[in-house]
């Protein structure tokens, strides 16, 4: 992935994270998936500056106060499959798994779009859940 493509996608990450935490109002399921999609923002982009405020103001309890702007649920779905399917074609570690953690937050954003839904249920049978850690948890 090119840089200028990497923060767009980081950017698109870290407002659905931003998102998610205000309507969840902080509840421990909502910023379990709110530490997913902001983990695998920083992944993408580790100097966003909208992925870093949102991880700074969330390690200290602070909640976003206004949803941020960005694509529909549907739209960054759609978005996130259409690009895993071409990460998977470039092949190398990183693009593979980019495309699991892609496919399943596709899944997860949008539960009607079947595509998504059914590439990451194969993708959960042939080779597991996307070990998340990998993302949250800095290295030792």
């Amino acid at each position: 992935m090119l840089d200028r493509e990497r923060e767009e996608y980081s950017n698109s990450l870290a407002a659905e994270a931003g998102a998610r935490a205000m309507e969840g109002k902080g509840s421990k399921a909502s910023l379990t998936e709110v530490r997913k999609i902001l983990a695998l923002s920083l992944q993408l982009a580790p100097r966003n500056r909208q992925a870093l405020v949102l991880s700074f103001q969330l390690t200290r309890g602070l909640l976003p106060t206004q949803k941020p702007e960005g694509y529909s649920r549907e739209v960054l779905a759609r978005l996130l499959i259409t690009r895993a399917e071409l990460l998977r074609k470039q092949a190398g570690n990183e693009n593979v798994l980019l495309a699991r953690a892609f496919t399943e937050i596709a899944a997860d954003l949008d539960p009607k779009n079947e595509d998504a839904v059914y590439a990451s249920e194969v993708q959960r049978l042939d080779h597991a859940n996307v070990d998340w850690s990998q993302f949250t948890d800095p290295p030792k």
